[in-house]
């Protein structure tokens, strides 16, 4: 029987102590949703916007944006820490909170892959193109509306979710997400690298480079580009 569903006044301390607990499986599945839901989103908020889809995936496998991922856990700790304070504080920790993700998440793309695949250099008061005033108003927005409209059914749903089969099923995924992101970064970097004219030094780059060509890349990712271009 879930201990939850007890009546006895000390239970329900427990549990509901337990329940606001960050531990990896609410924080790995909160991390999965927003990816799928970002991923989903944002090709809908093109069709609304330019009248076509646009596909923002960040991995080889799967349709995933781990931006909005990092930005949902991001949010949600900021929800958990900030949930007792005054709407203005709440808004501004989202915002700060948004924006410090998808700042890092352009500077990792930059140096690591030297691409790029958004630019807010249009906007009034951006950061270097990856982040700005509007994106951040943006971000506690929708901090705001997570906190007063989603979070109370998103943490009855993870309650819910703390069976065996749901651990079983994230570290299934949690391996899986792993060995995702370690191909799609390998692939990253060859790809950077034939940009750059540099040859396979192995069988492994050699093998990358079959499977994941440049017209493969570009398919896959047709809004990322090279800084260098």
């Amino acid at each position: 029987m879930d201990l939850c569903l007890e009546s006895k006044a000390g239970t329900q301390e427990i549990c509901g102590a337990d329940e606001k607990r960050l531990t990896y499986p609410k924080l790995f599945w909160i991390f999965m949703l927003g990816s799928v839901m970002g991923f989903f989103l944002e090709g809908i908020w093109c069709v609304m916007l330019d009248g076509h889809w646009e596909d923002h995936r960040a991995t080889v496998w799967g349709p995933f944006c781990v931006v909005y991922g990092f930005g949902a856990l991001a949010i949600y700790i900021a929800a958990v820490l900030l949930k007792k304070r005054k709407t203005a504080v709440q808004f501004l920790g989202c915002a700060l909170a948004g924006s410090l993700v998808e700042l890092m998440a352009g500077v990792f793309q930059n140096v690591c892959f030297g691409t790029s695949s958004w630019d807010y250099s249009h906007h009034a008061l951006n950061l270097a193109g990856h982040i700005s005033l509007q994106q951040s108003l943006i971000w506690g927005t929708l901090g705001i509306v997570f906190m007063r409209v989603m979070l109370p059914g998103l943490e009855g749903l993870l309650a819910r979710m703390r069976g065996r089969g749901w651990m079983l099923a994230c570290r299934v995924l949690s391996l899986y997400m792993a060995v995702n992101l370690l191909v799609s970064c390998a692939a990253f970097d060859r790809w950077e690298a034939r940009h750059e004219g540099i040859e396979p030094r192995n069988r492994v780059e050699s093998r990358i480079d079959e499977l994941y060509h440049d017209a493969r890349m570009q398919q896959l990712f047709p809004n990322w580009s090279f800084l260098s271009e």
